[in-house]
């Protein structure tokens, strides 16, 4: 998806089907979505030196897993301009050093970030 503004990253998560994106699950617009703040944190594997996002990165994309950071559905409450705003935020979870990952913070909703689609639980 490259990347997206939140509005536009969640628009795409819960619009991705089948035949979108190489996908031949059977999956239809609503199957699939950005991750809650704790899912993404949950994907991450501690015990390994390379978490379990970057190992399927480097295995879809020939080994060049993109670093950065990636959305997830959760808003937070931030200050922006020096006045307190809720749902101008959410967290984002960085992949960095080809996917260790120790980065969890808040990004503006209007900055563009990694979109990883997940599915199924809630």
């Amino acid at each position: 998806f490259g990347e997206k503004n939140w509005n536009d990253a969640l628009d795409v998560s819960n619009n991705l089907a089948e035949g979108q994106c190489g996908l031949n699950d059977g999956s239809s617009a609503g199957a699939w979505r950005l991750p809650n703040a704790r899912e993404a944190l949950s994907l991450i594997d501690y015990s390994e030196p390379m978490d379990a996002i970057a190992r399927e990165l480097r295995e879809m994309l020939s080994d060049r897993a993109p670093i950065g950071r990636y959305w997830t559905s959760t808003t937070v409450r931030t200050w922006e301009w020096d006045i307190f705003c809720y749902g101008c935020a959410a967290y984002r979870v960085g992949l960095f050093n080809f996917g260790l990952s120790d980065r969890f913070e808040d990004g503006q909703k209007v900055d563009s970030e990694g979109v990883w689609p997940v599915r199924g639980g809630n």
